[in-house]
């Protein structure tokens, strides 16, 4: 796992982590954990909404320019992670499909 810590327009600070299978949110001056964010323009934005205030919603973190290359650079090797793993996987499955077709011979 990877984590970065950056900073909102609004100077809230955000830990960004790369899981492997995605990049989760957490907002530790709020202990707030958004769970999956996806990239948008300018930031990311939770998956899936949160209860805040009562009121279900998704949240929007923007960031200035320097703080969203490294967003960008943390999204860049999660995408290269997932693409690895597909590569491996496709390739265990032709290989366990290839001693099973020669086991039933």
């Amino acid at each position: 796992m990877t984590n970065i810590t950056v900073t909102t327009k609004t100077g809230k600070q955000v830990v960004l982590t790369n899981s492997g299978r995605g990049i989760t949110a957490n907002i530790p001056c709020m202990s707030l954990d958004l769970g999956p964010v996806g990239l948008i323009e300018g930031g990311v934005r939770n998956t899936f909404p949160k209860m805040i205030g009562g009121q279900s919603r998704h949240v929007e973190m923007m960031f200035d320019e320097s703080q969203m290359a490294a967003v960008q650079d943390l999204f860049a090797a999660m995408h290269a992670n997932v693409e690895m793993t597909s590569i491996v996987e496709r390739d265990h499955a032709t290989h366990v499909a290839k001693i099973n077709r020669a086991m039933n011979a």
